[in-house]
């Protein structure tokens, strides 16, 4: 049900609520990351139904120190709500053709609302219609055999075109 190994913990089903408080409990993680908004709304609730009395830090082992999300936007009072708590819930952005992350909030420089910046090796910009271009050492090259799907994707100059549409903020903090 769960795959481990020395930097983390993959659980193929985050909402097998049941399953993600015993790992909490047995593990203590320290960062939980891939929750969707209602992922994170059902584990607090889960949460709070099994310890109604703990705050929520300790609930999930008082070890977790970042909880990051990707996958979906995530509203702001959840983060918020997070960040009162004493843990850092930052969103981030990425994709299977950028091998993960192309932008992230870090815990010493982040904007809720945001999926952050450019990670490292990563460099990205808006096209005139305001889709979001990635190209990098993390961002791949082209689908396997397939190179008109390639051709549709990755233009001449290295640059991945997402099919998503943001907006960057005067500081370089994207919005989706």
């Amino acid at each position: 049900r769960l795959f481990m190994d020395a930097s983390g913990t993959l659980v193929p089903n985050p909402f097998d609520h049941e399953l993600m408080m015993v790992i909490h409990e047995d593990d203590g993680m320290v960062v939980f990351t891939g929750c969707s908004h209602n992922g994170v709304l059902n584990l607090i609730d889960a949460a709070r139904a099994q310890f109604p009395r703990v705050p929520i830090k300790a609930v999930f082992g008082g070890r977790v120190k970042l909880v990051g999300s990707s996958g979906a936007p995530i509203a702001r009072e959840i983060l918020e709500f997070f960040h009162a708590c004493g843990l850092h819930a930052l969103e981030n952005y990425g994709m299977t053709e950028a091998t993960g992350a192309i932008t992230v909030n870090k815990t010493d420089n982040y904007k809720f609302g945001t999926v952050g910046r450019a990670g490292k090796g990563v460099e990205i910009k808006l096209a005139d219609d305001g889709e979001v271009l990635a190209r990098g050492d993390v961002v791949f090259k082209g689908y396997y055999k397939d190179p008109e799907l390639t051709a549709e994707a990755v233009d001449a100059d290295g640059w991945y075109h997402t099919g998503d549409v943001g907006v960057f903020d005067e500081e370089g903090f994207l919005t989706i």
